[in-house]
């Protein structure tokens, strides 16, 4: 197993004890409070900002149903969680709109579809973006797993884990 994958493997093991960055932790209160009643959340951002982890954060906190990518969907009786959190979403309208009318037809009240760009649709949306502060508590977090921590700027959380892989003995 690569050095890149068994850090995600360790990440996703430990993600209930770990602390969110303050703009995931700004996000999911944003989400909570827009999800308060049956609806629909689009949490967008670039790549490598955290949107994954926040949504294994959601799962380990049993606040929602993290599902990877749509076609896994039907490996879980999605309408039993409390929130469903879709990760990897397709953008466009029509897209968008068949898988909100396929999750209302499974029962599921409140969801959250992640995409890169905003989705082309009229629902509530969340942006989740990167700071200095952010990449912070990650570099933080990978001490504490014992992971090598790399220096200088990251471009984004897949960079600074796949920096970590690559230096790791």
């Amino acid at each position: 197993m690569s050095h890149y994958i068994r850090i995600l493997n360790t990440i996703k093991a430990n993600v209930g004890s770990l602390p969110l960055t303050p703009s995931q932790t700004a996000c999911r209160a944003c989400i909570v409070e827009r999800l308060a009643y049956p609806g629909v959340v689009n949490l967008y951002g670039l790549q490598g900002v955290g949107k994954t982890m926040l949504g294994w954060a959601m799962n380990a906190e049993g606040q929602a149903l993290y599902v990877a990518h749509p076609p896994k969907l039907w490996e879980f009786p999605p309408s039993r969680a409390p929130i469903i959190f879709v990760d990897n979403c397709e953008p466009d309208r029509t897209s968008f709109r068949r898988l909100l009318g396929t999750l209302e037809s499974a029962g599921v009240e409140k969801v959250v579809v992640v995409t890169h760009p905003p989705a082309d649709d009229y629902v509530f949306r969340s942006e989740l973006t990167l700071t200095h502060q952010d990449i912070e508590v990650v570099r933080q977090s990978l001490k504490r797993l014992g992971h090598f921590i790399p220096g200088g700027d990251w471009a984004n959380l897949w960079f600074g884990l796949l920096q970590s892989a690559r230096e790791e003995p």
